[in-house]
């Protein structure tokens, strides 16, 4: 079962909203009664907001548990200008230029417990950006980051904090946000992340991958 049932009831709790509202709203005598009044406009609202939802929430896909979340094979352009390509579990191909020594990739992931897990509810994702840092080995420090997103920015609102919010009553979701560790450029390195009880574990799929790794 994948993210598109959590999207579809929302969907259908967004139409009945929008015709009830309506419905209280277009009555000629709705003005005689305060109440009827504020419930369209809020079922309006509500409407709105889980149109919303349903739509930045359609970016996800479910996750499989036998591929990585992305495998990232890196090109030097010059030097720390690179080429990163990033290829997702769900076969898609993203291509994203960026500068820097280290890199990191950021996933936000919806995640199930209790009576959806037991019916089936898979773990959803959603490849977020790319981040890269600059490193002065002089000063031991990490600085100036540069981003490159991944995923079409949320419509109206930031759709993580909406979905936490909502995980504070539905205390069988779990809305996450995963961050890689800064891992060195290399030309020619190929990359698998994989998402791990612990967070996105970075691994390597070649040998320039393994060298860089391990210094």
């Amino acid at each position: 079962m994948s993210i598109d049932w959590f999207t579809g009831f929302a969907a259908l709790l967004a139409v009945l909203a929008l015709f009830f509202g309506l419905r209280y709203l277009l009555k000629p005598n709705w003005f005689r009664g305060w109440v009827q009044g504020n419930l369209g406009i809020i079922l309006l609202a509500l409407a709105v907001a889980l149109g919303l939802l349903v739509y930045n929430t359609s970016q996800y896909h479910a996750l499989d548990p036998n591929l990585p979340v992305a495998v990232i094979s890196i090109t030097e352009q010059k030097p720390q200008h690179y080429e990163m390509r990033v290829t997702s579990g769900g076969g898609e191909e993203i291509i994203r230029t960026i500068e820097g020594d280290r890199w990191m990739l950021t996933l936000s992931a919806i995640r199930w417990s209790g009576i959806p897990a037991m019916l089936g509810a898979r773990t959803s994702i959603r490849l977020d950006e790319l981040q890269a840092r600059f490193y002065d080995p002089e000063r031991l420090v990490i600085q100036d980051r540069v981003i490159r997103p991944l995923s079409e920015p949320d419509l109206l609102f930031d759709n993580s904090k909406h979905l936490r919010a909502i995980a504070t009553v539905l205390r069988w979701l779990h809305p996450e946000r995963h961050t890689t560790i800064a891992a060195p450029f290399a030309d020619g390195a190929i990359f698998s992340v994989l998402l791990t009880p612990d967070g996105l574990d970075v691994r390597p799929v070649n040998e320039r991958a393994t060298l860089v790794l391990a210094k």
